[in-house]
């Protein structure tokens, strides 16, 4: 667990999601008022990057049409698995409850980005409309976020007190909310 993960910034604690080969993120929000929304639209969901690291030349090695996939961050639902868990003690283990990969996530991707590089790059990635339904009524627990090939980069964590650059989810219930 990499809860309390930061950097320095202006001699203050940053908190990051930090996303590589060997650490995973999860997101999930709190719907309850949303329970019985109606979404009529794609949502966005922001996230914006710290700091980003990438490498490897994966067209000249895999060819374009595969290489081209990597280098990039990918968005998971979460199907399954502990939907409660405590963001201070969470492992890939405890959130699967020791399930297979597959029994947990959809095995088809939401979205693959290719993160915006630098401080306070924000990324906006489409969550379509059955995703961010399945999401608002509980049937999906929350997303996880995963790199593809070399890619290491942090986000700004929710735990920060600029919510400025912290995770958001955008999208309309359908009531202009």
């Amino acid at each position: 667990n990499f809860n309390d993960l930061h950097v320095k910034e202006r001699n203050e604690n940053i908190y990051v999601l930090d996303i590589n080969a060997n650490q995973w993120g999860i997101l999930r929000w709190d719907f309850s008022k949303y329970r019985d929304a109606i979404i009529t639209e794609a949502g966005l969901l922001e996230l914006t990057s710290q700091s980003v690291t990438l490498g490897g030349n994966y067209i000249k090695a895999l060819g374009e049409d595969f290489g081209m996939e990597f280098g990039k961050v990918r968005v998971i639902e979460i199907l399954s698995g502990d939907p409660l868990w405590d963001q201070s003690t969470v492992t890939y283990n405890t959130l699967t409850q020791n399930e297979k990969y597959s029994n947990v996530f959809n095995t088809q991707m939401v979205y693959d980005f290719d993160v915006v590089e630098g401080p306070v790059g924000k990324n906006y990635i489409t969550i379509s409309k059955p995703v961010l339904q399945r999401l608002v009524d509980g049937t999906t627990k929350g997303l996880l976020i995963r790199p593809l090939g070399a890619v290491d980069v942090s986000f700004y964590a929710s735990e920060n007190q600029d919510e400025s650059n912290s995770a958001k989810l955008y999208f309309n219930n359908g009531n202009g909310n």
